[in-house]
Parts: structure tokens; sequence; C-alpha cells
């Protein structure tokens, strides 16, 4: 169908004008990407900061992360820690969307991990807004486990149902060798428990793993929750962080055809005008 201007015909078709605001909608949809999901759940501080000691141990030899600025026990800072400002883009292409997620870590002065082990194996990160998503990603990393060690977890959606174990990445944080999160390997403290001794025997090998679910078929649900399994390799299983790309509302898609289509018919009406 032609659209018709002061009673001519432009030339363009409305078909044509709504393919180019299609192509805009998808372009605009797969240029999006994870980015982070707020949660509560957290059990325990893992990572020394720059203003605290409250950290507790990671692995089952007192060591810990620590932040990027953090001054040691003898008045050195050190600059290869985790992000300081807690949030980052992961260095691990999205096998999902093909892009990068982004990721936040929880208050480095509170609890900022979900920490399983042998005793809690088990342990749940709750949406603070349930809401719909066409992916999931996770940011997790074991201590005391292998270069391939994986843990598990269940999709829990508000309607009662769930998606069934899931395997995610959770490899030994000084052994894991891909999907490496962290663009650069960190230090760790060797003293966690209210100080910070730097670890200058191991240096700069630790890291955390991305794991990225594509979670399209449950596109028209709201996740509630996600219920964490630690990885049976590993002493100690920790999540740090969960980021998600939200499924558009099918509202959103249509508003924003409509107001390429406006856009297209303005255009086209200008340039109507001029020529004349």
């Amino acid at each position: 169908m032609q659209l018709k201007v002061n009673g001519r015909r432009t030339g363009k078709s409305l078909l044509s004008t709504l393919t180019v605001g299609t192509l805009f909608v998808i372009s605009v949809a797969a240029y999006a990407q994870p980015t982070p999901i707020g949660v509560t759940g957290f059990n325990r501080d893992v990572i020394t900061d720059t203003t605290a000691t409250s950290a507790k141990q990671f692995d089952s030899t007192n060591d810990s992360w620590f932040v990027t600025g953090t001054k040691d026990s003898v008045g050195t800072v050190h600059n290869d820690g985790l992000p300081k400002t807690g949030k980052f883009t992961s260095a691990f292409t999205n096998t999902v969307t093909g892009g990068h997620t982004t990721f936040s870590f929880a208050s480095y002065t509170k609890s900022n991990t979900l920490f399983l082990n042998t005793a809690t194996p088990t342990g749940t990160l709750t949406l603070k807004t349930p809401a719909k998503y066409s992916s999931i990603s996770i940011l997790a990393a074991t201590a005391n486990g292998t270069s391939t060690s994986t843990g598990s977890l269940i999709l829990n959606y508000t309607d009662g149902t769930s998606s069934g174990p899931i395997s995610f990445n959770a490899f030994d944080w000084d052994k894991g060798t891909t999907d490496k999160a962290l663009s650069l390997d960190v230090a760790r403290n060797k003293d966690a428990n209210g100080n910070f001794v730097y670890d200058t025997a191991d240096g700069k090998t630790y890291n955390m793993f991305e794991t990225d679910i594509n979670t399209s078929m449950f596109g028209g649900k709201f996740l509630e929750d996600i219920t964490f399994t630690k990885s049976g390799t590993a002493g100690a299983t920790g999540i740090f962080a969960v980021s998600g790309l939200a499924t558009p509302e099918p509202s959103v898609v249509l508003t924003m055809l409509m107001g390429m289509g406006f856009v297209m018919l303005a255009v086209v009406r200008r340039k109507k005008v001029s020529s004349n």
C-alpha cells in the first residue's frame, strides 16, 4: 500500500516504512546485552575492601579476594584486585547474545557472595523484582576445586514452575583457564578474617567465570529466584553476581514500530512539501 500526501502518491509504501521500523527494532534488540539483576540472599563477605576488613576466607587457607586500591598490612596499596566501582563489563563473549555482559557486585562492605560449602551446599538468590528474561548470566568460582568444576542451578518462576537442573561454570579461582569474566587475572589476600596480607607467592592468577543461559523458552514467565548447588569437586562455591537480558514487552515493540512509522511519514511529508 502506497502513502498519499496532498492526494498524491509519494512512491513510498507503508510496507517499506514498517519494514524499516521492524529492522530498527531488531537491531536495537540485537545490540542489547545482559545487565545486572538486583538480588538478595548473599550470605558471606569474601572480598576485602578499601575501607573495612570484614571479609571472611573464600578457601580453606584463609584466602579472600580484595578490591583494587586496598592498602595491605604494611601500608602498600595494591591495584590488581577486583574493580573498585564494583561494576564491570565481562571480557568473555556471551554465548547467547554474542556481546558482553555487565556484572555488578553487591556492596564490598556487606555480604557479597552466595557462599556454598559442605555444611551449606545449596542456597537461593531471590530477585528484588521478578521479571521476564530471555537470557541469564552467572558469575561464579570455586575454591579448592578443579579447572573443570561446575555447579548446578534451577530457575524458579512466579507461576510455580521451574527449569530443572542447569550446569554452571564454577571453575577453581586459581586453576580455571576458560570463560574468564575479568579481563585480567587478579591477586588475592592471604590473610582474611580481619587483615590484608598480599599474596606475593602466587601473584595475579585468580579469576571468576561466566555462564550464559538461553531462557527464551521461559520468556513469557516472571523469574522469581535461582537455587544454586555447590560444585561436587570443590571445597566451596561462590556466586558473585547475576545479570540478564530482559524480554521486551509486546507493547514496547509495537510502540517502537509505530514511532518509526510516524517518523518515516514525517520525512516523506517534508520531502513532498519541499519539492513543491
